[in-house]
């Protein structure tokens, strides 16, 4: 998807959504969205998993930046809310749904590669210079 602004209508810290916490839920028109700001570690495998059996959208923002320069609050205020580049979808609904996309887009073009293929072989001749015949033995 392409990168834009949203604002958020209330956004919470800290509290759980079922078995896990992250670091803010979100609220937008009354529909919910999970953010993950990281600094020193990636999102560890086993909190990611569980995020997303929420089945609510997940941003992570990575502030790693502030790994060796020093944070100050305008430089926050820029990384949190104006930097497209230093976040990414964990998960979001439409990527179930793009990956499907996707996969009937390759396996369509596969199959036609396929087909392409196999009609010319049909044609190819044979080193006894007949056509070769692909229900003969």
């Amino acid at each position: 998807m392409e990168a834009r602004t949203v604002l958020l209508d209330e956004c919470k810290k800290n509290h759980s959504r079922g078995e896990v916490t992250p670091d803010l839920i979100g609220f937008r028109k009354g529909r919910e969205i999970l953010v993950e700001i990281t600094v020193f570690h990636r999102l560890m495998p086993e909190k990611q998993t569980r995020l997303i059996e929420t089945g609510v959208p997940i941003l992570e923002i990575d502030l790693g930046v502030f790994k060796t320069q020093q944070a100050t609050q305008e430089r926050l205020d820029v990384e949190l809310f104006e930097n497209p580049r230093n976040r990414r979808w964990i998960w979001h609904p439409k990527l179930e749904e793009a990956k499907s996309t996707v996969q009937a887009e390759v396996d369509a073009r596969v199959k036609a590669v396929q087909e392409e293929w196999a009609a010319k072989e049909r044609l190819r001749p044979d080193l006894r210079g007949s056509t070769v015949n692909p229900t003969t033995p």
